[in-house]
């Protein structure tokens, strides 16, 4: 015989509690809750009602929790064994247990085949674990699941949607693409169906229509029974997407989790009302209600799951950071740290309990405010405060136990007898102003009491304070209240030189009360509170200015930029101001060089200067540049060789020179000149030639003559033409002379100088040659001297100047030769007598 045994081998995998998720019931009083190995039924105090091991199943349940319908999802061994293979195996036994000469039949060839196939369960249990009915599905690899409490519909990889009853399958569609979400509708007889390649369907009626194309893939569908379904999908193009719709919403950048068992999905929920949608994304929440945005809030981190109670007056995150938000019309109601990332929450109807898990617990809190009234003893609470701040609520708690009070003014109330804690509450009027208590009172309460117990309250107003971290002082104040910033800090700074550091300075510069500024840089400030204030710190951002290299190179600082701790820019400058904290700074420095001149040159209007690399430097001299004591400095050039004034582009240090000559201003006195000018600017050191005529003026046999140069009072050269040499300013003038033609006269011989012009008062020595003369022999007349024209004798051949004319010779007998012949003719004594005579005749004569 043969045939082929089916043999069907489980394979369990991951079977182990990690990643999960819930579905909660109308009250909350049940979860369902789904592991890699097992589907349970929690109940609120904790335990397990029913568990049963499941391999990465999925479940569903209506919109009010009434059952659970789950798919078991194992992966199965399908082993198929050839009968003829038994035999086969059956006679080689035989053969080795006798032996036998003869040879066994020939039996057709044995195979075993071993098939991995996708084996799925799909069950529909009560909400405490009955099982109303299962079903088998091979090769079904299903990724989703629904159910209206009667049937339950699944989807495939495939693309299939089987819709299974108590009686089996019921209905298969195709969808064309592998199911990524099922929902039905309140009533139960419509199926929504969401794809992988962002496909939306309903099945109603045993049609199926298409009802949008998203882009992307629909991973979350909300039941609307007013309209529509919601459906959101996520598409990963350039950015990532979220599309809602029918609402036509774009959240970019989109976000999708992978943390759980029923992933990937979209962090999203709605209302069983349908009138509120929320969707998590990254770190903000959006809410919309009515088709439109109803509010966003900031999350702690990044949303995992989220549930909105029946009427989305609540709104319930959990995060990956562990923490659970609560949500209450849009504002903040309450938060808690689940000790680990949140894999699943659920909700109650009235969105006051919460079930909440994490990796290894589900855990339940319920949120409620209760009023306990009770009858003695009788006791008066007595308020204090400004007239808005009279009507207050009072907790008092006594035994663990807190009792709430309503007081206006002075009330009569029923307080517990024992030992109590009188706590007042803080009311807020408006966002910006509040009733604050001033003390709190504990006591013990043995009956009623004589006096009344009297609270402070005081009205105050919130006082924003800025930058947050570095001021210090109430956010609520009334009054003159003392607010402190933290003098200076440092902050990290990016961007700057080698030198320059890794940190700014933020130092305290002033105050803005209100947005008025109070320039005072205390650390501390006295501020009147009257009504909502801002209290603002305003700081001033500071690098080093300069970072120096050498002495002509060095880093100079341009701009700072100051960014939140955003990455947004909140302010730039060389020194910018900023109220915000904490801070990250960049620095600008720009490479800079030394670039010099000398005076009287500048280079861009200075004689030093720090110029950016590759900026241009403008060299300017003036040509001429005067004293005020007759000196100037004269332009020739510059010292690289440039002729006039130039702009240079500045590569690396820079040092250009003006080339001056000095130069002195020497004036002569008219008729003089100097180098041909009545003046004339002459360099230092230079050689100027004087000139001036020799004669200035005559007149007959008298004239005035040039006698010498005076250079700056000092007498100089006495030529009418000088060289001198140019060290200094000059002024000069001259002196003058009168001189008159003279003329010599002799009986006798020839003067040396018949006619002259001779300076007034000068000695002038004039010969007469021969100085002797024999006239007649032996007369011999000798030259004694000159006769001026006014009679004066000068007994020698030099004779003083005293006026024009002529100057005669005086000759004289000398009587020695007219002795000598006397005595030789004997009559020595008369004739020395009459050579006596005869010669003081002759020297009568000769003077004629």
């Amino acid at each position: 015989m043969k045939g082929v045994i089916p043999v069907l081998l489980l394979i369990v995998l991951g079977a182990t509690l990690a990643h999960a998720y819930l579905l909660g019931t109308e009250s909350l009083d049940i979860v369902y809750q789904a592991t890699q190995g097992s589907v349970n039924i929690v109940p609120e105090n904790g335990g397990s009602i029913w568990s049963t091991p499941a391999h990465y199943p999925l479940i569903a349940t209506n919109a009010y929790g009434g059952c659970l319908a789950m798919a078991d999802r194992p992966y199965i061994y399908q082993v198929y064994l050839n009968t003829s293979f038994l035999y086969t195996l059956l006679q080689a036994i035989t053969s080795a247990l006798r032996p036998s000469t003869t040879s066994p039949a020939t039996t057709n060839a044995s195979y075993i085949t071993v098939i991995l196939a996708k084996y799925s369960i799909v069950s529909l249990f009560t909400p405490y674990g009955y099982m109303e009915w299962s079903y088998g599905l091979s090769n079904a690899n299903i990724t989703a699941v629904a159910t209206n409490c009667v049937d339950v519909a699944v989807g495939t990889v495939g693309g299939r949607v089987i819709v299974l009853g108590e009686k089996g399958v019921l209905a298969t569609y195709n969808v064309g693409s592998p199911v990524t979400y099922l929902a039905y509708s309140r009533d139960g007889n419509t199926l929504y169906v969401g794809t992988f390649n962002g496909g939306l369907y309903q099945i109603s009626g045993g049609s199926l229509s298409q009802l949008a194309s998203l882009n992307g893939s629909v991973f979350y569908i909300g039941v609307n029974p007013k309209g529509p379904p919601y459906a959101v999908s996520f598409y990963k193009g350039a950015l990532p997407h979220i599309y809602i719709w029918p609402l036509g919403v774009d959240l970019t950048p989109g976000a999708i989790t992978e943390y759980g068992t029923n992933t990937p999905a979209v962090a999203a929920a709605v209302s069983q009302d349908g009138s509120t949608l929320a969707v998590g994304v990254y770190d903000i929440l959006y809410v919309y209600r009515g088709g439109s945005l109803w509010y966003t809030a900031l999350l702690p981190s990044a949303p995992t799951a989220i549930a909105v109670s029946g009427n989305g007056s609540i709104v319930v995150v959990g995060t990956l950071g562990g923490q659970v938000v609560v949500f209450w019309n849009g504002h903040r109601a309450a938060e808690w740290d689940a000790g680990a990332p949140v894999t699943s929450v659920a909700v109650s109807w009235d969105g006051l309990t919460v079930a909440v898990e994490t990796w290894t617990a589900v855990k339940f809190q319920r949120l409620a405010i209760g009023t306990v009234k009770i009858v003695d003893p009788v006791a008066t609470i007595e308020i204090s405060g400004p007239e808005p701040c009279i009507n207050e609520t009072i907790d008092v708690v006594s035994g663990g136990t807190t009792f709430t009070y309503k007081v206006s003014n002075t009330t009569q109330v029923l307080l517990p007898v024992g030992s109590v804690s009188i706590i007042p509450q803080y009311r807020y009027l408006t966002e910006s102003s509040r009733c604050a208590p001033l003390n709190n009172v504990s006591l013990t309460i043995t009956g009623n009491l004589q006096q009344p117990i009297v609270i402070y309250y005081q009205l105050q107003y919130r006082v924003s304070v800025n930058p947050p971290g570095l001021v210090s002082g109430p956010t609520w104040a009334s009054g003159t209240t003392i607010y402190a910033a933290q003098p200076s800090v440092k902050v990290l700074m990016f961007g700057g030189p080698a030198g320059a550091g890794t940190t700014a300075d933020m130092t305290l510069d002033h105050w803005l009360i209100n947005g008025t500024p109070v320039n005072i840089p205390a650390p501390s400030i006295a501020v009147k509170i009257n009504g909502p204030t801002t209290v603002t710190a305003v700081y001033r951002i500071s690098a080093p200015p300069v970072v120096q290299i050498n002495s002509t190179a060095r880093w100079a600082l341009v701009y700072i930029t100051a960014y939140d701790q955003f990455g947004n820019p909140v302010a730039s400058g060389y020194s910018p101001y900023v109220t915000t904290y904490p801070i990250t700074t960049t620095a600008y420095y720009v490479l800079q060089y030394l670039v010099t001149t000398k005076w009287p040159a500048t280079v861009n209007g200075s004689q030093s200067i720090w110029a950016d690399q590759g900026s241009y430097a403008a060299f300017a001299a003036p040509s001429v540049y005067y004293f005020d004591n007759g000196t100037r400095l004269y332009f020739r050039g510059w010292s690289n060789g440039e002729s006039g004034n130039f702009t240079a582009q500045v590569m690396g240090p820079m040092s250009v020179d003006p080339v001056y000559s000095v130069q002195y201003l020497v004036s002569v006195k008219s008729p003089g000149t100097v180098n041909g000018k009545p003046s004339a600017w002459l360099d230092r050191g230079s050689t100027a030639t004087l000139n001036i005529p020799a004669v200035l003026n005559s007149s007959g046999s008298v004239r005035t003559a040039f006698a010498y140069w005076i250079i700056n009072g000092k007498a100089g050269p006495s030529t009418p033409t000088a060289q001198i040499a140019v060290n200094g300013p000059m002024n000069v003038t001259y002196a003058t002379k009168t001189q008159y033609q003279v003329t010599f006269q002799s009986r006798f011989g020839t003067p040396s100088i018949s006619q002259t012009w001779a300076d007034a008062g000068s000695a002038m020595t004039v010969e007469v040659t021969p100085a002797q003369v024999w006239s007649p022999p032996p007369l011999l007349y000798e030259f004694k001297g000159w006769e001026a024209p006014g009679g004066q004798s000068f007994n020698s051949p030099t004779v003083v100047i005293t006026g024009p004319g002529v100057y005669t010779a005086i000759w004289s007998l000398n009587p020695i030769p007219l002795i000598a012949i006397a005595a030789a003719a004997g009559g020595g004594a008369g004739a020395y007598i009459l050579i006596r005579r005869r010669r003081a005749a002759a020297e009568v004569e000769a003077g004629v």
